[in-house]
């Protein structure tokens, strides 16, 4: 997503001083519109990207009239988490800071700076905290002074083999199920509304067949798509999206149990595979 506002014309401004001359030098633009008073950071032709200075001395600079970078009088540097995580703003970072930020794994991170782990200096990449990042350094050498460290979640194999054993039986039921056609793809209806969590478990625990049945045929229904069958379009569901459905639906209730978070601090980029268990 973008503003549709440039950023290549911004001046490269990596300390306090030279915001602080930026900010004294640039004409307000005159007049009685929208724009009036506006300090431009950058081309008078983008009067979305102000600059402009609090009370307390702070410098700022301002992409429609949301902070994007404060420039402090002690030396630090913060910048924003964009919400939107929008391709101007990581611009306006890129071109003022020479700090190269982007998106992954659905939130914004900083590429390529210093920070500290036990009294140890390390170099990497981290996500940007939600407070906002707070930088000291120059342009080239940013110094993270907040890091927050991704998290990731991890299989306890020993845990998860104890939970599984609880609903192998069904779990072997709707496999051979599965199987009954092809050994890949069963025929099946349209998409149907779901249980929750706990009715589907406490069917999967019990020995109940025809429940067993009823909610095998609803979660084949749950993960089938319309398909092109040679003659016609047929309801169609995939033995391997089934199957990661039922497990899904047996770890939900129990991943606090079965999954250890572990914090990483390498700077590396990771991503966290197992979130999905995380969203209700």
């Amino acid at each position: 997503m973008s503003w549709g506002v440039g950023a290549r014309h911004l001046p490269r401004v990596v300390s306090y001083q030279q915001a602080d001359k930026l900010e004294g030098t640039v004409v307000p633009i005159r007049g009685s519109g929208t724009n009036a008073g506006k300090k431009p950071a950058g081309s008078r032709k983008y009067p979305e990207i102000t600059i402009c200075r609090d009370a307390g001395g702070t410098i700022i600079v301002q992409g429609f009239e949301s902070a994007l970078i404060k420039y402090f009088p002690n030396g630090e540097v913060w910048i924003a988490r964009d919400p939107y995580y929008q391709v101007t703003s990581n611009d306006i970072i890129t071109n003022m800071l020479g700090l190269h930020t982007c998106s992954f794994d659905g939130r914004p991170w900083l590429a390529g700076v210093h920070f500290e782990v036990d009294g140890v200096q390390r170099h990497g990449h981290l996500p940007i905290p939600e407070e906002g990042a707070y930088l000291e350094g120059r342009e080239n050498s940013w110094k993270l002074l907040n890091p927050e460290f991704p998290k990731v979640r991890k299989v306890n194999r020993k845990k998860m083999k104890k939970v599984r054993a609880q609903y192998k039986p069904f779990l072997k039921y709707f496999s051979g199920m599965l199987k009954l056609k092809d050994g890949e793809i069963v025929e099946s209806g349209p998409n149907t509304l779901s249980p929750s969590y706990k009715d589907m478990l406490t069917v999967m625990g019990g020995y109940n067949l025809d429940e067993w049945n009823n909610l095998a045929r609803h979660l084949i229904n749950e993960t089938s798509s319309l398909r092109w069958a040679g003659v016609n379009y047929q309801y169609v569901c995939k033995y391997s999206v089934a199957m990661r459905r039922a497990n899904g639906v047996m770890l939900h209730p129990h991943r606090d149990l079965v999954f250890d978070v572990e914090e990483i601090t390498t700077g590396a980029w990771v991503k966290d595979t197992n979130k999905k268990y995380f969203k209700d």
